[in-house]
């Protein structure tokens, strides 16, 4: 069930096109409650170039709506619940 849920969300990102690769970023932390690491954007996110997912990562970083734990290859992401 769980492999289901995760198809039909990356489904969904391919098919919306009328979100920028941003706000698409931005969807992904919206609909998990658990902490992205940038590979894992990638993976979820083909189309979208690694330098377009740190651009995206340190825009949110910057407005507070993600939360960096973690440094070097453990680095990862989490919605701050408080924005």
């Amino acid at each position: 069930m769980r492999a289901y849920k995760e198809f039909s969300t990356r489904v969904e990102l391919f098919q919306d096109r009328s979100l920028t690769k941003q706000e698409r970023i931005r969807k992904l932390f919206d609909d998990t409650l658990q902490k992205l690491s940038k590979r894992v954007i990638l993976e979820k996110c083909p189309d979208i170039s690694t330098s377009t997912v740190e651009v995206a990562l340190a825009s949110l970083l910057k407005e507070g709506y993600i939360i960096k734990t973690g440094a070097g290859k453990n680095t990862a992401y989490i919605r701050n619940t408080n924005k």
